[in-house]
């Protein structure tokens, strides 16, 4: 390997690392449900870990056990109050996410599987750290373009993937439980 390959080589290892270590803090620091639809990314994921990747949206509301579980875990977590808003006064229905492609919640699922047992905020931890991950991959391609798009300017790949990692809304997204991550990083 050349020296200009090994320092790309590390560049991009410490732009993934720091991308990681950017989504564990964002992930470990916004109180549980506080991301976009993440109830309901967590209901779909739950249900996508024991076997129902495809379940109809019937099935969902049918899981009311699960949705009486996350609704528990939302008050528990004062989802309400860091909304600047008081509870509503009847139970809101937060059912699992549709209309969405199965990927994300077959990955979530393999996930979850084993932390099936496992409270709903771990489950949750859980997905936003598959987010993180997620996100480290397209970091990683970022980088790969970049250097595609100028080969001999290694200022500018490392400046480009900085770029795609540094951005705050995307971090925080990609560190939260939802289906964007991976939409990212096949896109």
């Amino acid at each position: 390997p050349s020296p200009a390959g090994d320092r790309r080589k590390r560049l991009l290892a410490v732009l993934i690392g720091l991308t990681i270590l950017r989504g564990i803090i964002y992930a470990a620091v916004v109180p549980p449900w506080q991301a976009p639809d993440e109830p309901q990314h967590l209901q779909r994921a739950v249900l996508a870990a024991t076997g129902d990747l495809l379940v109809s949206r019937q099935e969902a509301y049918a899981s009311r056990e699960l949705i009486n579980a996350v609704h528990r875990s939302m008050i528990d977590h004062r989802f309400w109050f860091f909304r600047a808003h008081s509870m509503p006064a009847e139970e809101p229905e937060y059912v699992a996410a549709f209309g969405h492609p199965p990927l994300y919640y077959a990955l979530c699922g393999l996930v979850l599987g084993p932390l099936q047992t496992a409270s709903l905020p771990l489950q949750l931890y859980a997905m936003r750290l598959l987010g993180a991950l997620l996100s480290a991959g397209s970091v990683a391609l970022a980088f790969a373009v970049a250097r595609r798009v100028f080969p001999h300017r290694q200022d500018m790949a490392g400046a480009t993937t900085a770029l795609v990692m540094l951005h705050p809304m995307r971090t925080f997204i990609d560190a939260s439980a939802n289906n964007d991550s991976l939409a990212a990083l096949l896109s």
